[in-house]
């Protein structure tokens, strides 16, 4: 997984999302029965992208409430 950061705390905040991102990946999947119990179905393919984007959206408000440092885009 590559994240890049920009800016002062650019290496903080991709620093945090490559912990983040597959324990909140990891989490989802674990907790979704039809999606560990049917990996050969057209279903299983869907839930990928939506765990991701799922996943992604939450820690972006989570790093946007970080009283640490700005993660703000200027």
């Amino acid at each position: 997984m590559v994240c890049d950061g920009h800016g002062i705390n650019g290496h903080k905040v991709s620093g945090d999302i490559k912990v983040e991102l597959p324990r909140e990946l990891e989490q989802r999947l674990a907790s979704d029965k039809e999606f560990i119990e049917n990996t050969e179905s057209k279903e299983f393919q869907e839930h990928i992208p939506r765990y991701f984007r799922d996943a992604f959206c939450d820690i972006h408000e989570r790093l946007l409430q970080n009283r640490h440092y700005d993660c703000n885009l200027r």
